[in-house]
């Protein structure tokens, strides 16, 4: 598949602006987990302190719905981007891949920022606390998939080489695997239950986001295979 025309590169920017976006959320979602790690330390540094372990604990609230809501500004502009990829879609009566192919690519990539979105939601509405042990492991990961999968989109419209990106996506979710029973394992350490529920459903959505990075990767793999 070869892109000629100004509309088709217009496809394609669209795409990746859309996998900047996913990007930059994982980014503000590891924040929030490596602020809860700093957030830890600091609270222990005044254990004998209340007041000011309320306080800081207030603050971090704050700061923490602050970051939330950046995300959600990204979702913003994803839909912002929907609707310019819609209008452009409804428009091009010749587009470079098949229509529904394209639908089925952009409803990929707003998934992650979905369940991106979903985990940093659930962290804020349910108060999860700092002093479980969380680890930043599975976020981590999280953060190189999209990575890899907007690097893979920066090189698509040109149907270069983008299978070391897709690769390396593919081997990522199975470390996600693995890292979200590591996550679990140091979790169920702690004896609060109500925590572990909490994080247990954070995790999974983390873990959901790296799966729907896969699930995206192979549609690229389809879309090079189908019209390549």
């Amino acid at each position: 598949m070869v892109i000629h025309s100004s509309k088709d590169k217009k496809f394609f920017s669209l795409f990746e602006k859309q996998s900047n976006l996913n990007y930059r959320g994982a980014l503000y979602l590891k924040d929030i987990i490596d602020y809860f790690k700093k957030l830890n330390l600091i609270t222990k540094s005044v254990a004998a302190d209340e007041d000011k372990k309320w306080f800081i604990r207030l603050v971090h609230q704050i700061e923490l719905s602050h970051i939330v809501h950046k995300i959600r500004d990204l979702k913003q502009e994803e839909k912002d981007i929907m609707k310019e990829f819609n209008l452009l879609l409804h428009k091009t009566l010749v587009t470079p891949v098949d229509s529904d192919d394209l639908y089925d690519l952009s409803m990929k990539l707003m998934k992650v920022l979905n369940y991106i979105y979903s985990s940093a939601y659930r962290i804020d509405v349910y108060r999860a606390q700092e002093t479980v042990k969380i680890s930043s492991k599975l976020v981590n990961i999280l953060v190189s998939a999209t990575e890899e999968s907007k690097e893979a989109f920066n090189i698509l419209r040109e149907m270069g080489n983008v299978k070391p990106h897709l690769e390396k996506v593919r081997i990522l979710e199975r470390r996600g695997s693995e890292a979200y029973i590591e996550c679990m394992s140091l979790l169920f350490q702690t004896e609060n239950e109500i925590e572990i529920i909490k994080w247990n459903d954070i995790y999974i959505r983390i873990r959901k986001a790296i799966i729907a990075c896969t699930k995206l990767s192979e549609m690229i793999k389809y879309l090079i295979v189908k019209y390549g």
